[in-house]
């Protein structure tokens, strides 16, 4: 049987398809040379295919684009790899009385009397290893629970008045230097509780 050969015209119905198709290549091939002539555009790309958002680091000495680009491939390659690119320990004392919580790379916990704060370090935007350490309570610690991003303490005492009356409180402080928050009008709720016996 001979060959055949499909003639296409410009009112053939496969013409149309083909047509879209070579324009996509030229488009797709004309993206591809854009994207690769950009490091901003690579940067940018990547970012969004990890899930992660742009984070300058230091605002005294930004990074260019190409510099960012290797460290987020670095930086993904090492998750990938479980390739830490240092370990640390750093263990709070000993009689703290929970397990800590983590918040926006800041891990605190506490005792009855202080509060124990440790900055993770994050190179890639250039933020250092920091420990501090928050006293001067005038009441007992019970419970803590903090918020980075608006410089937030937030502490939780309770004090037994008698066996079945305690007074709670909840004291709303900077996580920067235990100082009375100031962007909140009264830092300090109280709430008292009474428990009753069942028979």
């Amino acid at each position: 049987m001979p060959d055949r050969q499909m003639w296409c015209s410009e009112s053939s119905p496969v013409y149309p398809s083909l047509h879209r198709n070579l324009d996509s290549f030229k488009v797709c091939s004309y993206f591809k040379d854009v994207i690769q002539s950009s490091i901003i555009l690579q940067y940018l790309i990547k970012l969004d295919m990890f899930g992660y958002i742009d984070a300058l680091g230091s605002m005294d000495a930004p990074l260019i684009p190409a510099t960012r680009l290797n460290q987020l491939e670095r930086h993904v390659e090492a998750w990938n790899n479980l390739d830490w690119m240092e370990t640390r320990l750093s263990a709070p004392p000993h009689d703290v009385q929970d397990f800590g919580i983590v918040s926006q790379g800041i891990f605190a916990t506490s005792d009855r009397s202080g509060v124990y704060c440790i900055q993770l370090p994050r190179p890639m935007q250039g933020i250092p290893l920091r420990t501090w350490v928050l006293g001067g309570f005038a009441f007992p610690i019970t419970q803590i629970e903090i918020d980075p991003s608006n410089n937030l303490l937030v502490v939780l005492s309770r004090t037994f008045l008698r066996p079945d009356v305690h007074n709670v409180a909840l004291y709303l402080h900077t996580l920067s230097g235990n100082h009375p928050h100031p962007r909140v009008r009264n830092h300090i709720l109280f709430q008292f509780l009474q428990t009753r016996s069942t028979p």
